[in-house]
């Protein structure tokens, strides 16, 4: 929120409403910072902090509306001495607007906020494991296609992950399985959560197979479900899930920085004052540091480049402060990494600024997924990992994940984190044929669209430059899926495209338009709402059949010379550990 309309807001709030204090703090839901709103109460006789939520809205009703939760002052300093996570957060000093007392906030101590984030990682890490033997649960009904019983776990991996979050917020949920009601004890707290679970919208009916397979399964009954319906249903229970899983790991990791702050400020206090500083009951394993493992001061790279670079990793120290950074590649104007993934691409981009393809690998990466940032010159595409994902896909044999283990570039890295993960090597014959496989189907399914825009004749301009734009997208992923073995999830096709650099700049310059007649043509491709909901015939009114039929051949022949170069590239890799593998023959 705007400072002004931050003022004016807890003006009006003041005049309307006996506050004994008032905070404004945030989490990231969906990437990005949400700001939420704490009220606490003084008491007024015959009414609920509840009764008084239409005069907050009375006082937002011309600015940016806030989430806000409502507290009485007892309440409030009780949740304090209770040690709840959510209402210490909230609570901190740095988010306090407004204060109608001079005394000092009842925050506590060092030593009891050590405790108390001792205690909520422990409760909540209970709460996780158990909610995780759920989902395993879900996993396990699902290779069997037993979709009821799988909604029955993913019911319990979601009420078991709510109640946890719950008990360490400080609300008290009773006894109550049922996903809907727990979501909705929620609301004041963490209101995101019925974004993601909108019980008002028509797919209300949905939602509550979820409270319906409990039910039926304490009865040893199992609900009616489509694959289509559960696969819905898991997706939001995941999205749930990290998104409580943040929060949680969010408001830690910022009350300890305060714990931290604590510290310092003792400490110089101490030292001002010429006397020995108290001894604090300090946490035996304190913050671990980054461990700056590259710097690129032996890069080839002007100095802006460097400390952009630099500054860039940095940066993710403190907003996510992770286990490791890793490299897989970079491009500047003049150089350009090694290729990890395929063979190398003597092409260089001329430009001004240093691209880096990075993965970011966090105990929990939350809501986080794939993100482009940049810090002045320097830019970077990143995918967000779990430490226990690539735990799991290096002792399968995953090739994007091995491939990054063990010749990925570290470039930051927790000092405590040292992992001694089994590595499995690829099955190169398993992966030619599984590549393979998946690009005879991808080729067939382009040829054929291909062919729907040669032959059509009379084809409308709309119409040919939307089944180009499908033919581009099923280019794009199956190249990605065949050269690297990983594609982001949820990403935008131009994203896509962008990440595509991590094998070679091959994509990035066939798409690159050559003319602004190029360039207004891939607008309309890259965004065919343009074309659904306007009129775009000027747009196309210079385009012919013909580039349609010409397009379609150039994009099938242009990613079938790439899939066909990963391949046989894979083909060789396979064949070269075969011809390892073999036992000499004895001499006769």
């Amino acid at each position: 929120m705007k400072t002004l309309a931050t003022q004016t807001l807890v003006g009006r709030l003041v005049q309307r409403m006996d506050l004994h204090r008032v905070f404004l703090f945030s989490y990231p839901f969906l990437e990005e910072e949400q700001h939420h709103l704490l009220l606490v109460i003084n008491p007024v006789k015959g009414l609920s902090p509840k009764a008084m939520a239409p005069i907050v809205s009375l006082c937002m009703s011309d600015t940016t509306e806030v989430p806000f939760d409502m507290i009485l002052a007892g309440e409030w300093q009780n949740q304090l001495k209770q040690g709840s996570l959510y209402y210490t957060y909230a609570s901190l000093p740095q988010h306090e607007l407004f204060a109608a007392s001079k005394k000092k906030s009842p925050l506590l101590s060092h030593k009891t906020i050590t405790g108390l984030l001792e205690l909520s990682q422990l409760n909540y890490g209970k709460c996780r494991k158990t909610s995780d033997e759920f989902r395993e649960a879900v996993n396990n009904f699902v290779i069997k296609r037993d979709y009821g019983q799988a909604t029955f776990m993913l019911h319990q991996f979601l009420a078991v992950r709510l109640k946890g979050f719950q008990a360490t917020a400080g609300v008290n949920g009773g006894k109550s399985h049922n996903v809907e009601y727990l979501m909705k004890s929620l609301r004041a707290l963490a209101p995101q959560i019925l974004s993601i679970f909108p019980y008002d919208s028509p797919s209300v009916d949905l939602f509550r197979l979820l409270d319906e397979s409990y039910v039926k399964g304490k009865k040893m009954d199992i609900v009616e479900i489509t694959t289509d319906q559960f696969s819905l249903l898991l997706e939001k229970c995941e999205q749930a899930s990290a998104m409580l899983d943040s929060m949680v790991a969010t408001m830690m990791e910022r009350i300890a920085a305060y714990r931290e702050q604590l510290a310092d400020e003792v400490k110089l206090s101490g030292d001002v004052k010429g006397e020995k500083a108290p001894v604090l009951a300090i946490d035996t394993n304190p913050s671990p540091s980054q461990l700056v493992c590259e710097d690129f001061s032996g890069f080839p790279w002007p100095d802006s480049y460097k400390q952009d670079v630099n500054s860039l990793l940095n940066s993710f120290r403190q907003k996510h402060n992770p286990e490791q950074i890793m490299m897989l590649n970079y491009h500047t104007g003049g150089f350009s990494g090694s290729n990890l993934f395929q063979q190398p691409d003597g092409n260089k981009e001329q430009g001004a600024k240093v691209e880096l393809y990075l993965v970011v690998l966090m105990k929990n990466k939350g809501p986080f997924r794939f993100k482009r940032v940049q810090a002045g010159v320097a830019s970077a595409l990143v995918v967000y990992l779990n430490v226990e994902y690539v735990k799991k896909k290096l002792s399968e044999g995953d090739r994007f994940v091995h491939t990054l283990w063990t010749k990925g570039r570290v470039l930051r890295r927790k000092s405590i984190f040292t992992p001694s993960f089994t590595v499995t090597e690829v099955d190169w014959k398993a992966e030619y044929e599984r590549v393979k496989n998946l690009w005879e189907n991808a080729r067939g399914c382009m040829s054929n669209l291909k062919e729907v825009v040669v032959q059509t004749p009379n084809l409308m301009l709309d119409t040919g430059m939307l089944l180009l734009k499908d033919l581009l997208e099923m280019g794009v992923h199956t190249y990605l899926q065949c050269a690297v073995g990983y594609l982001p999830r949820q990403v935008h096709l131009t994203e896509l495209i962008d990440w595509s650099g991590i094998t070679g700049r091959r994509v990035l310059d066939f798409i690159y338009p050559k003319s602004e007649t190029d360039r207004a043509r891939l607008h309309l491709m890259f965004r065919p709402e343009s074309i659904w909901w306007e009129n775009a015939t000027i747009g196309l009114s210079k385009t012919s059949q013909s580039f349609y039929c010409d397009q379609a051949k150039d994009l099938l022949r242009f990613f079938d010379g790439l899939c066909e170069e990963v391949l046989e590239e894979l083909k060789n890799k396979a064949e070269k550990v075969e011809d390892n593998t073999k036992e000499p023959e004895p001499n006769v």
